[in-house]
């Protein structure tokens, strides 16, 4: 686990920024996204961890976004994601990042409490943006997982 120094809380213009932390076990998507938070102004990296566990012992930390990977070596994102609900209080926005996009797990992790979900495209993803646009009410999706879930609440009426 990588945790960044305390001085995430401003940025070069005494800005407060978004705390993001980041959950992916393969070290080059981590890098990767990680590379993309801290080249958005308005984003912090305060941690990346490559585990459930390594996770769990950040949850009492500010974190206002965790980018969430669901398939993780010592269980599922979907356990995280439950866990951070339950909680209450100020709750952190949680982006899932997976390369699982079959539509019982792209369910699973919304209806659990997941505030968007990006299939992993490395190539063209822009994750600063995505991430800025989870923090300001947005729900970044996938164009296929928007039409699982629309077909989810399709079948609810």
């Amino acid at each position: 686990m990588h945790l960044a120094s305390d001085s995430w809380r401003t940025g070069e213009r005494g800005d407060v920024k978004a705390n993001v932390v980041i959950v992916e076990d393969d070290p080059l998507v981590a890098a990767h996204v990680g590379r993309g938070v801290e080249a958005h102004d308005g984003l912090s990296l305060v941690a990346t961890t490559g585990t459930l566990a390594g996770a769990r012992g950040l949850l009492d930390r500010k974190v206002d976004l965790f980018i969430l990977d669901l398939g993780l070596p010592d269980g599922s994102g979907i356990e995280l994601i439950e866990e951070i609900r339950a909680r209450g209080g100020l709750e952190p926005k949680i982006l899932v990042l997976s390369v699982l996009g079959d539509q019982d797990t792209v369910l699973a992790a919304v209806l659990a409490g997941a505030d968007g979900y990006l299939l992993k495209d490395i190539d063209s993803l822009d994750i600063g943006q995505q991430a800025a646009d989870a923090l300001t009410g947005g729900a970044p999706l996938s164009p296929s997982i928007a039409a699982y879930v629309l077909r989810h609440l399709r079948r609810q009426r």
